[in-house]
């Protein structure tokens, strides 16, 4: 394995030409969709060439969908590490199909040797959303971002998420084949968001998912404390969400499987 520093002396990350991808579980390079066993949840990835992948989810009688998120892996002359970035997304803004575009104002990456900024070395356009490539060490990625439509900001979010090394996750609902048992990466994560309508008026403040500390203002703070509010698996081979636990704030948790994946055209 060779260690890379990201610019500063001390910071860890792994890669190698034979390491496990993001895209080895997620399959984010392949035209795939996928299904769970509770409907209405579904995913489809769409390469888009220049390493940009469109990811459409939980779309119900409209196929394809216009709400989809646009991914993009940084190369090694965009950032001293590979990551996953989540440029933005496409949805209705009034009557019109517009882009969300995702700014980060501060993002951290926790790891087991200390708390780095991430966004200093690999830049504000779009949240760093994961590693590439796949560690052998748990992480934290802290995200604190704007949504913009037109540079009109409709959004101020935090997003944190748990990254976990893969382990064997069993799948009782899988259907693709007989192998339900796989090595999955453990993703965790909880949201904050503040929205804005059309005229700027605020529309919502607080947690999406799970919970955690916020200041005088209400924003959240980062540190330790509260809940992740949905734990994600996603299965090498097989796709994404090949297990997801979604926990509510009294503690009760909904677990659903990924059922089934099929090339769509």
């Amino acid at each position: 394995m060779l260690r890379w520093s990201f610019g500063i002396v001390g910071i860890m990350f792994f890669t190698s030409a034979n390491a496990d991808t993001w895209a080895d579980y997620t399959l984010m390079t392949n035209k795939l969709a996928g299904m769970t066993n509770l409907t209405p949840s579904y995913w489809a990835w769409d390469p888009q060439g220049n390493n940009t992948y469109d990811l459409y989810s939980d779309w119900q009688e409209q196929w394809p969908h216009p709400y989809h998120e646009v991914y993009k892996v940084q190369d090694f002359n965009e950032c001293p590490v590979r990551l996953v970035r989540l440029l933005g997304n496409y949805n209705y803004y009034g009557s019109a199909i517009k882009f969300y575009q995702y700014r980060m104002q501060k993002e951290e990456y926790v790891a087991p040797d200390g708390t780095y900024d991430v966004t200093s070395y690999c830049g504000s356009g779009g949240q760093h959303y994961a590693l590439f490539d796949v560690q052998q060490h748990t992480y934290v990625l802290k995200s604190w971002g704007q949504i913009l439509v037109d540079n009109k900001l409709v959004a101020n979010f935090y997003h944190e998420q748990r990254v976990s090394p893969p382990q064997s996750v069993y799948n009782p609902a899988w259907a693709g084949d007989t192998i339900r048992t796989v090595p999955a990466i453990k993703q965790e994560e909880k949201f904050w968001q503040q929205t804005f309508d059309v005229n700027g008026a605020q529309t919502f403040k607080g947690w999406v998912l799970g919970s955690g500390p916020v200041d005088a203002q209400g924003k959240p703070t980062g540190a330790a404390g509260g809940y992740y509010g949905r734990v994600n698996y996603h299965g090498k081979g097989k796709g994404l969400l090949w297990k997801v636990d979604e926990i509510n704030s009294q503690g009760g948790t909904t677990t659903r499987y990924l059922y089934d994946t099929w090339i769509w055209q």
